[in-house]
């Protein structure tokens, strides 16, 4: 993931974060937090009771043929695509 993310911000900003010696442990976590304080902030609920049980296999598969790392988690939140 760090990696990804080291690819993504040289792509979109021109950062030059290395991921080797900027490691930040537990990323995943930390964009967690991060993705939740945000949904908190803007007081965010869902509109459904949706569980793992009501992905009809469209969704599943569209959801496992998209590409792997940290752009399929960006694109997972910013889009609310499965």
């Amino acid at each position: 993931m760090t990696r990804e993310l080291e690819a993504t911000l040289q792509e979109v900003c021109g950062s030059l974060w290395d991921a080797r010696t900027m490691h930040i442990p537990c990323l995943a976590h930390v964009v967690q937090l991060c993705v939740n304080a945000f949904l908190n902030g803007i007081k965010a609920t869902s509109t459904i009771n949706a569980s793992e049980d009501t992905f009809d296999e469209a969704e599943i598969t569209a959801a496992t043929g998209m590409d792997k790392g940290f752009r399929r988690t960006l694109t997972l939140v910013s889009y609310g695509n499965a």
